[in-house]
């Protein structure tokens, strides 16, 4: 879905995919320090590795 909204240009769906996340794991979150830790950092290299997929796929595309 976040790839989908890197190639649509648009970033609103992101930011409702992630607070929807958030949302889900809130109490986790709330309870367990070392999660909410592996919780945002995962989140964060999840959407930077789709980033670059995006990157790349434009690249491939630009390019040929």
């Amino acid at each position: 879905m976040i790839l989908l909204s890197f190639v649509s240009s648009n970033l609103i769906p992101i930011a409702a995919i992630l607070s929807i996340k958030a949302f889900a794991r809130y109490k986790l979150i709330v309870e367990d320090a070392s999660f909410s830790e592996y919780f945002v950092i995962g989140t964060m290299l999840s959407v930077v590795i789709t980033f670059i997929l995006y990157l790349m796929l434009h690249a491939l595309l630009v390019f040929y």
